[in-house]
Formats: structure tokens, sequence, C-alpha cells
């Protein structure tokens, strides 16, 4: 355990995507030798957009296979509609904890009521949403901050804050939205930083986007967080803990 605590990665992908590849036995690997207890799955770019149901098994084999070390989420894209729900249904029945969905790759916009259906299931589901976000035209968190007052009874993930040129759209985000937390890879330290100035610390997550980003200078970051102990615990697991506590339980 890093720090002597436990650290759990919110954000990794696994399988092979268009410029990146990973595996979950490589990704064990890597956390093991960077002291990360657990990591939440999510599959690659194709499976994110397009083969849903078998990136959702891809995750959930992992899952299955490794209890101890993985927590999955479900991909589904809502341009399915009805097959999107359906499919999410399914994969959180088999074990997955959340739904992953990436405006970019999946081509809507954050707020469009396109969403809705699937918003609306997981919420019935009792399961959070993570939402890509940082990419305009159609990522934003401001967009999420609407998406989220629609759906009050809803959780949501703002994932990688807004990152690069948005974050500063995210204390406002934040402030108005309670249910709204925030996973902060590749942020810099900084950034995390004035944001638990701010008072948000505990709906900050430690995610790493590992392949897409260096996932040991995510870890290496922590190390210059400078915050106080109880919120760097916070923001290493406890936060997620406490965000996934609300469906099936989750115990440490």
């Amino acid at each position: 355990m890093l720090y002597g605590r436990l650290l759990i990665d919110a954000h990794c992908h696994v399988g092979e995507g268009v410029h990146y590849q990973l595996m979950p036995e490589e990704l064990l690997q890597q956390m093991d030798e960077l002291g990360i207890d657990r990591a939440v799955l999510v599959p690659a770019d194709r499976h994110i957009a397009v083969d849903n149901s078998e990136g959702n098994d891809f995750v959930l084999g992992a899952v299955e296979r490794w209890p101890d070390r993985f927590l999955g989420f479900a991909v589904a894209n809502p341009w399915f509609g009805e097959r999107a729900v359906s499919e999410l249904r399914r994969a959180v029945a088999a074990g997955l904890r959340g739904l992953k969905l990436d405006p970019t790759l999946q081509g809507f916009l954050l707020c469009d009521p396109l969403v809705h259906p699937l918003v609306e299931a997981a919420i019935d589901l009792s399961v959070p949403v993570y939402f890509h976000t940082g990419t305009p035209i159609n990522a934003l968190p401001l967009q999420l901050l609407e998406l989220a007052l629609c759906y009050p009874e809803g959780r949501f993930i703002m994932g990688h804050l807004g990152n690069t040129d948005y974050w500063l759209d995210v204390p406002g985000a934040l402030d108005r939205a309670p249910n709204v937390w925030g996973e902060i890879s590749p942020n810099l330290a900084t950034v995390v930083k004035r944001l638990t100035d701010a008072g948000f610390a505990d709906r900050l997550l430690f995610g790493s986007d590992a392949p897409l980003t260096d996932l040991r200078l995510e870890v290496l970051k922590i190390h210059h967080w400078g915050i106080s102990e109880g919120h760097r615990a916070g923001i290493m697991a406890e936060n997620l803990l406490r965000l996934l506590s609300q469906d099936k339980g989750l115990t440490q």
C-alpha cells in the first residue's frame, strides 16, 4: 500500500485499442510494482464505440479471474437505444459496477436527451456513470453539470476533470452539483491542491487513464499533491469506496 494506505485506480482501459494495448496481466504487474491495490477497468476504444457486449465480457472475465484486484464498469453506446439499456442491465447483473460513457468516441453531446435512457437505467440499477470530459465541443464539464442537475438522484463521475483546457469550469460544476465526483487523471498536482483547498476533497477520485497516460507518473503525482493525510486517503481510495458502497456495497 502506498503511504500505508489503500490505493485504488478509478479508471484504466484494458484490451487492444487503435493506438494502445494493455492486458489485465500487464496491468496487474504494474499495479504490484507501484503499490496499487485495486483498479476499475473499462474496455478499449472499439469496444466503447461499437462492440459493447464483447468489451463488457472482456472486462467481466478479468474481474471474475481477479476479484480482489479488479472492479469493472460497463460500456454502452446511447445510439443503440434500447439495446444499449439492455446491455447495461445485463453487464451490471453479471457483476459490473458502473457505466462508462465517452461522448467523443460514441458521438453524442454529453447533455443531449439521447443519453437519458442510459442515465435513467443506471439510476434504476443504482450504479454511477463515468463520463469522459475535456474534449470540445461535446464533452465538457458544464455540460455534465446540466445533465447532473436534470438527474439529482444520479451519481456522475467527471472523467479527467475537463483536462486540459476546461478544468477551470470544474469548481463551479462541483459546487452546483453535489452528485458529481471528479476523476483526476491526467491533471497536475496543483489542480488537485486547488480543488482540495476549495472544499471538494471528498469528491475527488484518483485515476490514471492507463495506458493512455503513464501509470507511474500518475502515482508519482500523489507525492506532490501537498494536501493533508486525511484528504490524501480519501482521494486515493476512500471516496471511491463510499461512492460504490451506495450500490451493492464494497468493503475494504
